[in-house]
């Protein structure tokens, strides 16, 4: 173990004050040590909660960070150091990120898909009514997605199993389609999600004035982005 992480995990487990041992949620435990986008270097004990990325991609670490007491956001690449609290072994991060998720003790989280899912949910609901076809409708576009894409069956079931518990409001749509706008392959994301909202408008054969109304304001967020590289 490298003798500076060796001090950290020191110093930060005394500070605890309770000579912690190893329990069922030690598996996903670890100090590290982490670069910030700003270059800032610190030294972290993280519990982990879920991983995010996008079409796929592992990114990010959601976390509870116990030197701050609140959850972080950790970009994986910023990790330098990762180290098990308990037995001292060293993990390579991403590779540990995957085997906690092939052994199911993380989900993954589509950044992407969840703001599409969002937006989809709520053209649906935002006549009053959630029409079985418009259900089947969500579910294809959920399908299509990972196709285009990119994503496992998890993150299908996933996504699916979130979405029967949303509901979002216009402000929720709103943000959804701001951070739609600035994300990767923002071009391809913002075509698909103009094509998934008229898939939704379209799947119960009738045009009611409020899907009408949002579909006109998605589209005019999203079309301009749409239209790069087109």
């Amino acid at each position: 173990m490298p003798p500076g992480m060796l001090a950290a995990i020191r110093d930060l487990t005394e500070a605890e004050g309770n000579g912690e041992v190893a329990d069922d949620s030690s598996a996903a435990t670890a100090f590290i040590r982490y670069t910030d986008r700003a270059g800032v270097e610190t030294k972290r004990r993280i519990t982990f909660k879920r991983l995010s990325g996008h079409f796929g991609e592992l990114a990010y670490i959601d976390a509870f960070c116990h030197e701050r007491g609140a959850y972080r956001q950790f970009a994986i690449s910023g990790i330098e150091e990762m180290i098990c609290p308990f037995s001292g072994e060293v993990f390579d991060p991403m590779r540990r990120c995957i085997e906690l998720q092939s052994a199911g003790a993380l989900r993954i989280h589509d950044i992407v898909l969840t703001e599409l899912a969002r937006l989809v949910v709520f053209m649906a609901r935002c006549d009053g009514e959630l029409h079985p076809l418009e259900e089947g409708a969500i579910e294809d576009v959920f399908g299509r997605y990972l196709r285009h894409f990119g994503g496992s069956d998890a993150t299908y079931e996933t996504a699916l199993h979130e979405s029967r518990r949303l509901s979002p409001d216009g402000q929720d749509v709103r943000k959804a389609m701001w951070r739609l706008k600035r994300c990767p392959e923002g071009p391809l994301v913002a075509r698909f999600v103009l094509d998934s909202c008229g898939k939704i408008i379209d799947a119960d054969g009738h045009h009611r004035p409020e899907e009408v109304r949002w579909g006109l304001e998605i589209d005019e967020a999203l079309r301009n982005v749409a239209g790069h590289n087109a």
